[in-house]
């Protein structure tokens, strides 16, 4: 499932372990708020454990309009690229698997990643996002070396644009960095 969600973006693929986990947060007798409420809950709760200040989640897949910074979603991203499961996941081209349809009948399906900077030497993910709120988004990763970098573009009006954005970003920094030694790099 966690190929089906950050692959593709599949929604689909957000909701279903909301739904599943969620009743599973909340402590002690059960009460009526359905799985997908107490989980956002619970992501609200992480966000603010995190120190995302800017950031409020309203549903697991970002189609209710969901708030947050490049600051907070860089900073996100740097705690997520910690777990050596994620950073597998957000850095595979594709993914394939046989699924259960209709009747416990078994389909293949293949999941792309959208993901285009992958392509690019030592780009090792994250996330494609598109909304009608937000327009087309990326968060990338990349390396050099021992040097890391997060970039993140937030509303390119079109899905060509915020691959371009990332790259010029990319080059930038990585220009900037390029005559300072590593003590003089700041890590966060």
């Amino acid at each position: 499932m966690l190929y089906g969600l950050l692959l593709p973006s599949g929604n689909d693929a957000a909701v279903a372990p909301a739904e599943y986990f969620g009743p599973r947060l909340q402590e002690g007798e059960p009460t009526k708020e359905d799985g997908v409420t107490l989980f956002v809950a619970e992501m609200n709760r992480q966000a603010k454990t995190l120190k995302l200040a800017e950031t409020k989640f309203l549903d697991p897949n970002g189609l209710a309009r969901n708030e947050a910074s490049a600051r907070d979603l860089a900073a996100l991203t740097w705690h997520a690229m910690q777990n050596k499961q994620f950073r597998e996941y957000v850095k595979t081209r594709e993914h394939e698997c046989d699924v259960l349809a209709e009747g416990n009948a078994k389909r293949r399906v293949t999941w792309k990643n959208t993901n285009r900077l992958l392509a690019d030497e030592g780009c090792d993910g994250v996330k494609t996002g598109t909304t009608n709120a937000a327009g087309a988004c990326l968060v990338a990763s990349a390396y050099r070396g021992d040097d890391h970098l997060i970039v993140v573009v937030l509303g390119s009006t079109n899905g060509d644009g915020r691959y371009e954005d990332a790259r010029n970003l990319l080059r930038w920094a990585w220009e900037q960095r390029k005559d300072k030694k590593p003590e003089e790099i700041q890590k966060k």
